[in-house]
């Protein structure tokens, strides 16, 4: 169990909260006897769920405890998470709803070249995509309730003012015409974003939230990761060309699915980051111009310089 400085998420921590009781016992359960704590993940607070805490021992061993909403939400992410934690931190043990996890000493990120490391990360993605579905998890899902959510979303961008009424309108319409009517499901980590990662200095790149493991359609996957990292276009085809070459799934509806990403995260930036609201809007806005400039037609908008 690493002792050090920080995993990179401390440089996040600023509010302060007591490790709950609980928690701290099924710790001790774990053979790890609290000696102190603190919050690194404020946006877990204000969800009110997820939080994570710096927690370290009497003999100076440091880990990060993450409290979910109940044990089996916390057995179903250990288990998706098994045979990963050479990339991933690892889970050394969970009593219940609270899971023991590695603390990664490592630099952000952003402290290094962005371009290498977006290599990893799709390499790392195509990896997860590839490994075996658990023997209950649906291997498809029906689209229609990602299509449904994403339209919310943007009437709801729309209805706050972050969105004028007519891109809403155009939204929902492009989503309907390019939604796939199935997607097939995969392991997907939906966090993957420079935040979340550091760089340890012999073992290289390594993901350090993974708090929302799931199954779900890759294309989600790979669209949160363009929406969190931020990606442009650019960034984008090198993002997935390296996903490709490195055995990544062949994902219909990558336009959708990044739609239905930026939707979600816009109004997440909405509630709980309004200082990201306005950029991700114009990203969301930006996709819209360029699906139509592909397929003007198909979209029930003229091409440039038609009549």
């Amino acid at each position: 169990m690493p002792s050090g400085p920080g995993d990179g998420r401390d440089r996040e921590a600023g509010a302060d909260a007591a490790l709950p009781a609980a928690a701290a016992d099924a710790l001790r359960s774990l053979g790890f006897e609290v000696a102190a704590a603190r919050l690194v993940s404020p946006l877990g607070r204000a969800k009110g769920r997820r939080c994570a805490w710096r927690v370290e021992d009497s003999r100076g061993r440091v880990a990060k405890a993450r409290l979910f909403e109940d044990a089996d939400v916390a057995a179903r992410v250990c288990v998706l998470r098994t045979g990963l934690d050479h990339a991933f931190a690892g889970v050394l043990g969970r009593d219940g709803p609270v899971v023991l996890e590695e603390w990664v000493e490592g630099r952000p990120v952003a402290a290094f070249e962005t371009d290498a490391t977006l290599a990893w990360a799709a390499a790392l993605l195509a990896g997860l995509h590839a490994r075996p579905l658990p023997p209950d998890a649906e291997k498809t899902v029906d689209v229609a309730t990602w299509l449904d959510g994403a339209r919310t979303d943007v009437a709801r961008l729309a209805t706050a003012g972050v969105l004028p009424g007519a891109e809403a309108d155009r939204a929902a319409r492009i989503l309907g015409s390019i939604a796939p009517s199935r997607a097939r499901t995969a392991i997907a980590h939906l966090d993957l974003a420079p935040d979340n990662l550091v760089v340890h200095r012999a073992a290289g790149p390594r993901v350090i939230d993974n708090e929302m493991f799931a199954v779900r359609p890759p294309g989600f996957d790979l669209a949160r990761s363009f929406h969190l990292w931020p990606m442009d276009e650019g960034a984008w085809e090198r993002f997935l060309r390296v996903y490709r070459a490195s055995g990544g799934t062949d994902v219909e509806g990558l336009d959708f699915w990044r739609l239905v990403a930026l939707a979600l995260g816009t109004r997440i930036f909405f509630d709980r980051s309004p200082g990201r609201r306005d950029d991700a809007a114009a990203r969301l806005v930006a996709l819209l111009d360029r699906i139509e400039a592909a397929e003007p037609r198909a979209h029930g908008t003229r091409a440039p310089g038609e009549r």
